[in-house]
């Protein structure tokens, strides 16, 4: 905001945190935009305080950040003074996503399901023998045709 001088505020994960922030910006007296980076599940609590308490709360994407970032400094230095600056750049030019709270928008279940689809992949596909595992198949599938079919098995396990 014009005329007002930024300085750095910390707010512990907290109720009593998350009330002393909502008061400070309801204080400032004009709508307020938050923007986040997401951090695992730390942001949830407080996203979901801001947006109840009538804030507009904005994601951005931690991707985006590092190349705005970078863009903007010429760099891949980073700190949080620095990426605040750049949040809110990115901000002021509509580079973000509008929040939707999982639960409020009903979508929690289909978000679990897409972690477990992920952390079930990335464990499958990093298995000492998976890559055996494709290798055998597309030799198999390469030697199907060839007058000498021997089968290559797929090891289940690892050697």
């Amino acid at each position: 905001m014009p005329g007002l001088r930024r300085r750095r505020l910390s707010v512990l994960n907290t109720r009593a945190e998350h009330d002393r922030l909502i008061a400070i910006l309801s204080d400032l007296g004009q709508p307020v935009t938050c923007g986040f980076e997401a951090t695992g599940n730390y942001h949830r609590p407080i996203a979901w305080r801001l947006l109840q308490a009538g804030f507009a709360v904005r994601l951005i994407s931690s991707v985006a950040l590092a190349r705005t970032r970078e863009a903007l400094h010429n760099g891949w230095d980073k700190n949080d003074p620095k990426d605040a600056q750049v949040m809110l750049h990115m901000i002021r030019i509509g580079a973000t996503q509008v929040y939707q709270d999982p639960l409020a928008a009903g979508i929690n279940d289909v978000q679990e399901l897409s972690k477990t689809h992920d952390a079930v992949s990335k464990a499958r596909s990093s298995t000492p023998w998976s890559h055996d595992c494709a290798r055998s198949s597309a030799w198999s599938a390469a030697r199907a045709s060839s007058p000498m079919r021997s089968a290559t098995p797929c090891r289940a396990g690892p050697v």
